[in-house]
């Protein structure tokens, strides 16, 4: 009877015995890996994904000889009909690979890939850990993917606990909760998102000014409700100047200029124009300069 895999998903112990045993020969490790392959194992898949999978010497070493490929890095080899295969591979692995580099971008690809049972399947594994994926610089991009692509309903543990990270603010100012505040603004029902966007809203001019936090504000701009986009147009004119002069708020009052309403953007150019020397000023910026062709 074939091997079958643990609950923790990982290799089975023979089958990395097989790989990494230097006793072992050729003929020995070829006759094993083809033996497994016929069965639901890892070593079926794709060798860029069964690398990623195992963590042997012999598995790192068949690793870097594939990364030659740049589509290795994208997972290109892998398509929808070994799914099934690849989600009882990843099932218990699900937090582990999203914090690491390579195992990430096997996530997004999964992900992708998947039907809405698989999608669930393993994105529910980060249930408990949206905090720490979200601290992450490679399960973030994982956080990002489940939320473009399933339903709200389907992932409703997601904002709870973000919730509980910090406050809203913080959260658009940090360098990776900034994109999934921006995913969540893109995917999710605005009402589901009352509790960011009221506190983001009242502190419009800080966020706008910040490095990252400047880009939520755009996204709120871009895709928020109407009410949403007044009250951060209302909050920029309270400091005009100010705004347009600042290297990552001009950005914000670009987007202001773009999907605000046309009495919005009225206001806004009168207000400019009504200020001295500001419009050429602007124009001198990178940001600004965008805005001034609005």
């Amino acid at each position: 009877m074939a091997p079958t895999k643990n609950k923790g998903g990982s290799t089975p112990a023979s089958v990395a015995a097989a790989l990494e045993s230097p006793k072992s020969g050729a003929g020995e490790n070829t006759q094993s890996i083809a033996t497994f392959a016929q069965a639901p194992h890892p070593l079926a898949l794709p060798q860029s994904v069964f690398a990623t999978l195992t963590r042997g010497q012999a598995a790192q070493q068949r690793w870097n000889n594939a990364s030659l490929d740049l589509n290795v890095d994208r997972f290109d080899d892998l398509q929808k009909p070994l799914m099934p295969l690849l989600t009882q591979s990843l099932r218990g692995r699900v937090l582990e690979l999203a914090l690491d580099a390579r195992g990430c971008r096997l996530l997004q690809r999964a992900l992708e890939l998947g039907d809405d049972q698989q999608q669930v399947l393993l994105a529910h594994e980060l249930k408990g850990h949206v905090c720490e994926a979200l601290e992450s610089p490679h399960a973030n991009h994982v956080l990002q993917q489940v939320i473009e692509l399933m339903r709200p309903s389907a992932v409703n543990f997601i904002v709870p606990e973000l919730r509980k990270w910090g406050t809203p603010s913080a959260l658009a100012r940090h360098r990776y909760g900034c994109r999934v505040l921006e995913r969540l603004i893109e995917h999710f029902p605005p009402d589901d998102l009352a509790f960011f966007i009221g506190e983001v809203l009242e502190e419009t001019l800080h966020v706008s000014r910040h490095v990252y936090g400047n880009f939520v504000m755009q996204h709120v701009l871009e895709h928020g409700d109407q009410t949403h986009k007044k009250r951060v147009i209302e909050l920029l004119c309270s400091d005009l100047a100010g705004v347009a002069l600042d290297q990552h708020a001009c950005s914000v009052l670009d987007k202001a200029l773009s999907y605000g309403s046309p009495n919005d953007h009225l206001l806004l150019a009168e207000q400019i124009v009504k200020e001295k020397g500001l419009l050429a000023s602007m124009a001198t910026m990178r940001g600004g300069f965008a805005a001034t062709q609005r």
